[in-house]
This record gives structure tokens, C-alpha cells and sequence, in this order.
């Protein structure tokens, strides 16, 4: 069974899949949906696959990629990581698509790397591609951060510095304060932004004293900090911000 690849004329993700699999000599049948024959293959698959083709509000991730095993994957960052590495980067590079010509959907800190080569190469022939990389990190797996800065496949990185204070210590904690060092290094040449989602059991002293350790860690107290809950709880941050303005003076909320 060939590979079938539902794409879409003028999309990049689509064109960087289907270069890796004529790169790869892997057999495949493509079906543009901006043409009549394409538009028809795609109505009946997706009437019959609904369930498990990804869809937001902007519509559906193409391109959608249907494997020699029957399985659905979507997205050039996902597809190519089934192709290269099967399901072993599945939580780390999942189905994101940014405005024209970024990608997302990589989150470095998601699950554990077992091979650092096969996630940089998927990123690599995202960056060939012609797409910017958007990646997020909570602190884990700093070897692969600074690979993947080091070889400038990262353009954009959403550092989500956890705030209890269990992260800060044993393992764990040298990995965060790895990664933090990594990222301020090289904020030159990457668009670094540093957040935290505050939930409803985290108080204004433990993001303190997160601003701390950030401080501390980095050699600077002027890290662009940002804060926010995607819980709506608590509702008002501004304590948060001002706990944490003493160790980071340029600590803000994010609209």
C-alpha cells in the first residue's frame, strides 16, 4: 500500500513532505484538493474519516497523510517524525500550525529524546523547507535545546518556567537552570519568551521566587517575564507581577 498525500496547491508543509518522500523513494499518491479529481478524493475520505483527521477553527492541517500502515497523520513536522522515528516523537512534535510560513507544535521538554539526531532532522527539513520554527521548553532535555539552537533550527522559543519549587531542585532543577542559561546565551539570535501559566495553588511568594532563581541563574534580573492562567484562577495576577518584579524588574502580564 503506497502512501497517499491529501495537499494543497502553494502549501509549504505539504511540498517539504512530499520532497522528503520522493527523497526517500517511498511510493505515494497525491491528491491535490484545489483540483476536481483532488477535491472529490478528500470529501469521501474525510466523510468516511472524520474522527480522526485534526481540524481547528482555521479549518483542517494539511497536509493530511495517510501511512502504508492506514494510519492518518497530519502536519509536516508530525509526518515526518512517523517517517523517520515511528511514534517515538509523538509527544514532542505534535500537529501546530502558526501564521504563513511558521510551524509549532514542538515542545522540547514533552517527553523523553531517546535519539537527539532523528528530532533535529525533522526540524532540519522543516527549516530547508522554508518554515520558521516555533518551539517550547519547560526545561527538560537541555542537550537538545542546545542542539537545536546551536544549529539554528529554532527561531522562536516559548520557555514555560514552571513555578513550584520542586522544579528548582535534585535533577530536575539543573536541567531548568541549564536550559535558562542556554536560552539567554543565545537570545541574540533566537526570539525568546519567557512565561508562566500561575494555577490556582501557586502563590505570589513562589513566583518570587521563580523571578529568583531566574536571576540567579542568568546573571540578569531583566529576562522579558511574562504571566498569565489559563485556569482564569487566579483572576488577579497583579500580586504575582509585583512578587516577581523584584528579582525580574520587566515582569508584565500577557494580554
Amino acid at each position: 500500500m503506497a502512501v497517499t498525500v491529501f495537499s494543497s496547491t502553494g502549501c509549504i508543509r505539504c511540498n517539504i513532505v512530499k520532497d522528503f518522500l520522493k527523497d526517500r523513494e517511498i511510493d505515494y499518491v497525491d491528491y491535490d484538493i484545489k483540483t476536481e479529481e483532488g477535491d472529490k478524493k478528500f470529501k469521501s475520505f474525510y466523510r468516511e474519516n472524520r474522527r480522526n483527521v485534526h481540524r481547528d477553527s482555521k479549518g483542517i492541517f494539511f497536509p493530511v497523510v495517510v501511512l502504508e500502515d492506514g494510519s492518518i497523520v497530519q502536519d509536516a513536522g508530525s509526518t515526518l517524525s512517523r517517517l523517520i522515528a515511528g511514534k517515538t516523537l509523538n509527544a514532542l512534535i505534535k500537529p501546530n500550525q502558526l501564521g504563513h510560513g511558521w510551524t509549532g507544535g514542538i515542545d522540547i521538554s514533552a517527553g523523553e529524546i531517546s535519539d537527539i539526531i532523528c528530532f533535529l532532522q525533522v526540524l532540519d527539513l522543516m527549516k530547508k523547507g522554508g518554515l520558521a520554527v516555533e518551539a517550547a521548553t519547560s526545561g527538560l532535555n537541555s542537550q537538545a535545546l542546545e542542539r537545536a539552537i546551536t544549529s539554528k533550527l529554532i527561531d522562536r522559543l516559548i520557555f514555560n518556567v514552571p513555578w513550584s519549587e520542586e522544579s528548582r531542585t535534585g535533577v530536575q532543577g539543573e536541567e531548568l537552570a541549564n536550559s535558562l542559561k542556554i536560552a539567554f546565551t543565545h537570545s541574540v539570535s533566537v526570539d525568546v519568551h519567557y512565561v508562566t501559566d500561575i494555577p490556582s495553588d501557586a502563590t505570589p511568594e513562589m513566583l518570587g521566587e521563580t523571578a529568583r532563581f531566574m536571576d540567579e541563574v542568568t546573571g540578569t534580573n531583566r529576562l522579558p517575564y511574562k504571566l498569565f492562567s489559563s485556569e482564569k484562577s487566579p483572576s488577579n495576577l497583579f500580586p504575582y507581577r509585583t512578587a516577581a518584579r523584584r528579582w525580574q524588574v520587566l515582569t508584565d502580564i500577557k494580554k
